[in-house]
């Protein structure tokens, strides 16, 4: 039976699922092909919105931070996949919730903690008072010059930088757009 299970890296709920399918692999060996995707949050978005496309509004109102699949059927979230589990199975979780936390966590850290990606940030003010940090997952390992770049510009200690340059462009819940360090408008 094909078991797929697609979740935020950070989602509780999906390391409650993919313990219960580890679990259910060694307790029930060959019955189910598990098949377990964590990602991070743009790639959950980007899932996300083609799952919707692909099952044509099923999904529109999905709030969670995981998705179950049973031989290519929506099962549901986390709990609805558990749900599945006892029904199917007669698993019952006995872990308490503080358990996956720490797991979710734990896979999170080891995620940024990745030599081949680089995690960099842009703090942002407004009127000389902080308004929030914006963090970038850099991927050296596929485009390791444009990560050089980015990396360099952020620094304080470049010629050419990003520090007090100016966000000239805010599309609300969508997205900003800045750096022009040599004339602010956007248009260099």
């Amino acid at each position: 039976m094909d078991v797929e299970v697609f979740g935020k890296i950070k989602d509780h709920d999906f390391h409650m699922v993919k313990m219960a399918i580890e679990t259910l692999s060694r307790t029930h060996e060959g019955a189910l092909n598990p098949s377990i995707h964590a990602l991070t949050d743009t790639d959950w978005e980007h899932f996300l919105n083609n799952k919707q496309n692909e099952i044509r509004g099923e999904l529109w109102g999905f709030k969670c931070g995981t998705m179950a699949f049973v031989q290519g059927e929506l099962i549901g979230n986390g709990d609805d996949f558990m749900r599945w589990a006892k029904e199917k199975f007669a698993m019952v979780d006995f872990r308490p919730p503080a358990f996956y936390e720490a797991l979710s966590n734990q896979a999170y850290k080891s995620h940024l903690e990745n030599p081949e990606h680089e995690v960099v940030f842009m703090d942002f003010v407004h009127d000389k008072r902080p308004i929030g940090r914006m963090i970038f997952e850099m991927y050296k390992d596929i485009v390791p010059d444009t990560v050089a770049n980015f990396v360099k510009l952020l620094s304080a200690k470049a010629e050419k930088k990003y520090v007090s340059s100016t966000m000239h462009r805010i599309v609300k819940h969508g997205w900003i757009q800045g750096g022009d360090y040599m004339g602010g408008s956007g248009d260099k």
